[in-house]
């Protein structure tokens, strides 16, 4: 049996234009368009969950991040004591604590503080 209509469906990049045809094809052709949409769907849900993955990493890498630079202030703290109690340290060992003091607080500042626990 065929009607006198037009359908005209539209996901990009797919174009389906159907003018007065019969109404198996144009259920073959909604059923075929349902398999292409599915598949979109088991897609971006394979997407979705890899990114998820991707974003636990990034949390334990941060994580990790924050426990380093807690450890390198503590060294800091811990040279600075060992040169305020020994008298006057050489240049090149004040020169150094500091440049690690300074480094220790861009990585700090490069890494958001974790939130207070609730």
């Amino acid at each position: 049996m065929s009607a006198d209509f037009t359908v005209r469906i539209e996901i990009p990049p797919i174009h389906l234009h159907l003018h007065s045809v019969a109404e198996s094809s144009i259920l073959a052709a909604i059923l075929d368009l349902k398999e292409i949409i599915m598949a979109s769907n088991t897609e971006l849900t394979a997407k979705l969950d890899a990114v998820a993955v991707q974003q636990q990493k990034t949390i334990g890498e941060i994580a990790a991040l924050q426990g380093t630079v807690t450890d390198l202030r503590q060294s800091v703290v811990d040279l600075q004591a060992v040169i305020a109690a020994g008298g006057e340290p050489p240049p090149e060992l004040v020169a150094a604590v500091d440049k690690v003091a300074s480094l220790a607080q861009q990585v700090d500042d490069a890494i958001p503080d974790a939130p207070p626990p609730v």
